[in-house]
């Protein structure tokens, strides 16, 4: 979610075994000192099945919202991938800095009625202590044969918001 509220996601027809990457996550942050990822959940409806995750550095060309039809994502862009448990996030150094990006996999359970990713939430730990972030990060897959608007719309009705303010 953006500074004003808005959900960030995507919708998309899948079919049953797909796997994907939704690298729509970035860390960027100003401190004194490293964050250290312990865990990333994904929630919804059970259609996505969190099949990995893995961090991009800063050294990678700049994406700022990415999605591709495998995992782990095969573009050179990315460089060198970290496990994203256990992996250490630096402060930036300034606005240029592109930070970290969460890669995170899944595999589509069933394709016979729309499903959706609702959330993810990312446990981490900075200067002994521990935290817990969610993100609303929406993604929606849509069997054949139904229009992606009304995909979403059915979708989404069938999955609480767990993080309505």
């Amino acid at each position: 979610m953006d500074e004003e509220g808005r959900e960030y996601g995507f919708t998309d027809r899948f079919r049953a075994g797909a796997e994907l990457t939704d690298g729509t996550l970035l860390f960027q942050f100003r401190g004194d000192g490293p964050v250290t990822l312990r865990k990333v959940e994904s929630f919804g409806d059970g259609t996505f099945e969190q099949i990995g995750a893995v961090v991009a550095g800063p050294e990678r060309e700049w994406v700022q919202d990415f999605f591709c039809r495998a995992f782990p994502p095969r573009a050179n862009w990315f460089g060198e991938f970290t496990d994203a448990e256990g992996a250490v996030i630096h402060p930036i150094d300034d606005d240029e800095d592109y930070g970290y990006q969460l890669l995170i996999g899944y595999r589509i359970t069933q394709a016979t009625t729309p499903g959706v990713r609702s959330h993810v939430a990312v446990t981490n730990e900075y200067d002994g202590k521990t935290y817990r972030d969610e993100f609303r990060s929406r993604i929606v897959a849509c069997p054949g044969g139904y229009r992606l608007h009304r995909c979403e719309r059915i979708a989404l009705s069938t999955v609480p918001d767990f993080l309505a303010r």
